[in-house]
């Protein structure tokens, strides 16, 4: 073998290693809403719920100020903006609450 294959030879060992050590490293911890606070899962379904009172008002007025009809749309849209708002908060803690069951179930199927 010559000097130059086994520079080669040497050159892709140490890449393999490299890749290897990449692969067996531990992954990072992602997000999960499980394990934040009370704090910011109040203050995400109260932003969702003010969001689309917010945007469903946001809409009426517009349509208001176009069509000269001042507090109809106004109405419809506020009322369908809250319908939404709590139809978001509902989805979100179902999600929450299903997650929280999956992972006790995991930490339950763990315990011998």
């Amino acid at each position: 073998m010559s000097k130059s294959e086994e520079k080669e030879l040497k050159a892709f060992e140490d890449k393999i290693e490299r890749v290897n050590r990449e692969v067996n490293k531990p992954a990072k911890k992602k997000f999960d809403i499980s394990f934040s606070s009370g704090w910011g899962l109040g203050v995400r379904l109260a932003t969702e719920l003010l969001g689309g009172v917010v945007v469903g008002a946001g809409i009426g007025l517009v349509f208001d100020e176009l069509l000269s009809t001042k507090p109809w749309f106004l109405v419809i849209f506020l009322i369908l903006g809250s319908i939404a708002g709590f139809l978001n908060v509902y989805r979100t803690a179902n999600s929450m609450q299903s997650k929280e069951r999956a992972h006790v179930k995991m930490s339950d199927g763990k315990q011998e």
